[in-house]
């Protein structure tokens, strides 16, 4: 034992080179911020070029007709015989006396009873059938006349279908008007559906629409067509 400054030491527990006890692990410390972005690529190869097309059979819009107030008849002919179906947009008006006339066609200039029509029409809301068989004429629809208000005109689709077949010639003829006001005939609306055709085989090369009154078609009716090969 000694004495040192009056502090005892016993050499006995001096410990020379003891490690302590391992102490807690240290938290993780902050991400760091992203680094900035890389260098664009270079471009890859272009592609191999894609198959054509295949030929489609669209429609081509062929001729606008607009008849003069001196007119009833419109006659369009010379139809090659590779189309395979026609399409009539018109937009029509009529002289005629009455609030709504019948539009009627006929086809390579045709007058033998070979037409049939079947109908299905409206006048407001009342529903008519009707039909017309063996006739001398088709009907193609239904139109406005002098009786119904100014400006209102008919709208029909006329399409003529196993047009270069030696089936008989069948046609489709949807249409209509609606008035934005009462009318002096007494109605504010007309639609019409007709199925029909002649019964004759062979190409068309020719059609004409005309009021079945023989009253001239007003300025400004028009017809539009189409066709398919």
């Amino acid at each position: 034992m000694f004495t040192v400054n009056k502090f005892t030491v016993n050499p006995a527990n001096i410990l020379t080179n003891v490690t302590g006890a391992t102490g807690p692990t240290g938290s993780f410390g902050n991400v760091g911020s992203t680094g900035p972005t890389g260098p664009t690529g270079s471009s890859g190869p272009t592609g191999p070029t894609g198959p054509s097309p295949s030929g489609g059979t669209p429609l081509y819009s062929l001729h606008q007709y607009l008849p003069i107030s001196s007119t009833y008849s419109i006659v369009f002919n010379n139809f090659p015989s590779t189309y395979s179906e026609i399409k009539f947009r018109g937009t029509l008006r009529s002289e005629n006396a009455v609030g709504i006339a019948q539009l009627n066609y006929r086809i390579n200039g045709d007058t033998s009873s070979n037409y049939n029509s079947f109908i299905r029409s409206y006048l407001n809301a009342t529903a008519n059938s009707s039909s017309s068989t063996s006739s001398p004429t088709g009907i193609a629809g239904y139109i406005t006349g002098n009786r119904c208000e100014t400006g209102v005109y008919s709208y029909i689709e006329f399409d003529i279908l196993n047009y270069n077949t030696s089936e008989h010639t069948r046609i489709n003829s949807i249409g209509g008007f609606l008035a934005t006001g009462p009318l002096t005939a007494g109605a504010t609306g007309s639609s019409f559906l007709i199925i029909g055709g002649r019964a004759a085989n062979g190409p068309v090369t020719s059609i004409e629409f005309y009021d079945s009154n023989g009253n001239n078609f007003v300025n400004q009716s028009s017809f539009v067509y189409a066709y398919r090969r």
